[in-house]
This record gives C-alpha cells, structure tokens and sequence, in this order.
C-alpha cells in the first residue's frame, strides 16, 4: 500500500498561492535532507483535518518537521503522535512534492515503509517554551561551526566532535526576579551542535526579508524527553539526554 496525501477540501482556490509554498518549502528542505542522507525518510502526522506534518530523518541524530496541506490517506492514519503514521523514502515523496500544483486530488509519495523508521514521533503537545534565540545567533553559530570544521569532517561538513559539543544553552527567566518557574526540568536545556548543524544545513533558520524581520528567531521549548525548536521555515526535534525518544539514523 502507497503512502498519500488526501487534499479534497483543504486546498482551493483562496488557499493555493499558500498552498504551493508550503510545498516548495517542504520541497526545498526535503532536497537538503537528502544530501546530508540518500536514505533519509520522511514520516507523515495529521494535525487537526487539514495539515499534515511532515517529519523528515537526518544523520545527526535528530528529525526534522514542516508542514503541508492535506490529510493523511490510506492506513495508519488515525491520527496523533501514537499512531503509526506512514512513512516513504524523501527520495520517493519528493517528486509528488515538488509538482503539486493547486487541483489536485491527492499525492502519492510512494510505498509505505512503516517499519523503517526507529521510535515514535514526538508528541504535539506537552512541551514548555524556554525562550527565543534571535536567528542571527544560529546562522553565526553555524558559520563558526563550518569555519571551525575545516580539518575535519562528518556529517554536513560538520565534525562529530562539534556534533555533540554543547554550544549554547537556553534558559527559561520568566519570573518577576529574573529566575526561572515552572517544570524544573524544562527550566533550561543545552542546544548540541547537531541541532545548529540541522537549523543551518537544511535552512530552517534564513536570513529573512524586510517584511520578515521580526520573525527572525527561534523558539526553544522542551518537554521531558525532547528538545523542540521552531524555527521561520521549519522545526528540529531531538532526543534529550537520559529521555526515551530515539530517532532514525542514517541509512
């Protein structure tokens, strides 16, 4: 059975201009995942009745999501973070991806490869905002994190010491003296390189326009056992250390 995108009732003709970019930048991101992994996957989640959450593997250890138009078609798609969802090659989902165009009926992404992805996905909700990192810090972060890398490598040109450097560290301050409240266990969290490495390869995090300038950041939230960062085009989530999330590996 194929892995689909349903799009009767979800996309017309007051929602396609906003509709084919969402593609394209699914599309744009996908691209980029498969340069870092030929074999990278892509796992679909239904939000709501109608988006679908696209979470897409990557080689440094954590995943990455965007969001489309359409519901989820065909079997395992009962919805939420529990179900088994479905899942294909990018390589696969890519073509259907790129030439959506508005009238369509539905996207065939390819075969279902349900039991090729490792662990579950992460839950929609649960998780508490840290704070917000400006997205000029994260570009930086990365660019030092290239320059830096020179004499080495791994994966997306990025060194595995680097990968599993702690580089920045987000603490909540939301009290009335500066101090942090709530879950002491989100109260801060270490960022690792690989989820720089994740926001800078695949562009999560680009310099905006004008019109997009006091969008120019990132928000990092945590639940017990992720790591959750929203960024303009996209969002990384990654297992936090001592959790029990996993994520697919390189292929």
């Amino acid at each position: 059975m194929g892995v689909t995108i349903d799009l009767q009732g979800t996309v017309d003709s007051r929602s396609a201009t906003a509709a084919v970019s969402a593609m394209r930048r699914a599309g744009a991101v996908m691209k980029r995942a498969l340069v870092m992994d030929p074999g990278a996957l892509v796992r679909l989640n239904p939000v709501g009745e109608r988006s679908t959450d696209l979470f897409i593997s990557t080689p440094l250890g954590c995943v990455a999501s965007v969001r489309i138009p359409g519901q989820v078609g065909g079997a395992g798609s009962t919805g939420g973070a529990a179900s088994a969802g479905t899942v294909a090659y990018a390589s696969d989902a890519l073509g259907a991806i790129v030439a959506f165009e508005p009238g369509q009926q539905a996207l065939d992404l390819g075969a279902d490869m349900d039991l090729m992805w490792v662990g579950s996905l992460p839950p929609q909700q649960g998780f508490e905002l840290i704070d917000t990192v400006p997205g000029d810090v994260v570009r930086r972060l990365h660019a030092d994190m290239a320059t830096e890398n020179e004499a080495n490598s791994g994966p997306m040109g990025i060194a595995r010491s680097l990968l599993e450097q702690q580089v920045l560290t987000v603490q909540r301050t939301d009290g009335a003296d500066g101090s942090a409240e709530g879950n002491d266990a989100t109260a801060s969290v270490a960022l690792e390189g690989r989820t720089i490495a994740a926001l800078g390869g695949l562009r999560l995090v680009p310099e905006p326009g004008e019109k997009l300038r006091d969008y120019d950041y990132v928000r990092v939230s945590a639940s017990g056992s992720w790591i959750r960062i929203d960024a303009l085009v996209g969002s990384v989530f990654a297992p936090r250390p001592g959790g029990l999330a996993r994520v697919p590996g390189p292929r």
